[in-house]
């Protein structure tokens, strides 16, 4: 895990197997002037690529896709990346879905027949928050433990 890598801009990346609402998430973004990096992906296994060859603060995914790999997709971010924000989107309507996705870090979900584009972008926005104040957290630890093994 490259904790240490820090972005000027938020990184996000938006995995979905639909190319329309790849397309409307990035065009949101840019508009809304969250000055975010944005990197999409059409499946789990290019994402999982993704995310082991760079730094992402946010990812967008939907889970109740069979083709993303669902819960197993997000649980796989999280290992990979824990420090990384998630935020679901699903045509699934399943109590036991946003459950299970929230249970294991997921901070926000959204249902894709129902997606408010401007609500979206204040999620990520929060999450962009929250992604730099842990950010800076970690590095806050990381600086204290080699000062540690420097003094002793």
């Amino acid at each position: 895990m490259m904790i240490n890598e820090i972005s000027e801009q938020p990184r996000v990346l938006i995995v979905d197997t639909d190319e329309n609402l790849l397309n409307l998430v990035r065009v949101g973004l840019r508009l809304d002037g969250l000055g975010c990096s944005v990197k999409t992906v059409s499946s789990a296994k290019e994402a999982l690529v993704v995310l082991k060859e760079m730094h992402m603060d946010i990812i967008l995914a939907d889970i109740g896709d069979d083709e993303i790999g669902g819960i197993r997709f997000l649980e796989a971010c999280k290992k990979e990346r824990p420090f990384c924000q998630f935020i679901t989107l699903t045509h699934s309507h399943k109590l036991e879905l946003l459950v299970e996705s929230l249970e294991l870090g997921a901070i926000d979900f959204f249902h894709k027949d129902s997606l408010n584009i401007d609500e979206l972008c204040v999620s990520i926005e929060h999450a962009i928050m929250r992604a730099d104040r842990w950010r800076k957290e970690v590095h806050k630890v990381l600086n204290k433990d080699s000062e540690l093994v420097v003094h002793s």
